[in-house]
């Protein structure tokens, strides 16, 4: 079995580039609206597999793409996009970090839009 060196990806690629460079392309695919909100944005099998990512990488992008606001995860759900009007360049404030967003007991999609809109910063 072939191994990449610490921090490497097989092609040679820092993991740390290549989680920014499959992020910028979801977040980008966002905003083009490819991927609308509400709408899952990718799942760990599918960015291991179109972008030839280990597990643990694809777990990286995953995470980005929740700290920056442009996606939430649902527990045994998946990660969908924010939608548009809770983008995180739309938010005066950005992102509420150190907190983590919990979505338990979310039964419309009113209160998802409004969980969501007070962990991104947007004041009511």
């Amino acid at each position: 079995m072939i191994t990449a060196q610490a921090g490497q990806t097989m092609g040679g690629i820092p993991v740390s580039r290549q989680v920014v460079q499959v992020v910028d392309l979801i977040v980008s695919r966002i905003q083009e609206g490819e991927i609308q909100g509400h709408r899952r944005v990718a799942t760990l099998r599918g960015l291991r597999a179109d972008h030839r990512v280990s597990r643990e990488t694809a777990v990286q992008i995953m995470l980005k793409l929740t700290s920056s606001g442009w996606a939430y995860t649902v527990p045994y759900r998946g990660t969908f996009a924010v939608p548009v009007h809770l983008w995180p360049t739309r938010s005066p404030y950005g992102v509420s970090r150190g907190t983590r967003l919990d979505l338990n007991g979310v039964g419309t999609i009113q209160e998802l839009e409004s969980r969501l809109a007070e962990h991104l910063g947007f004041t009511e």
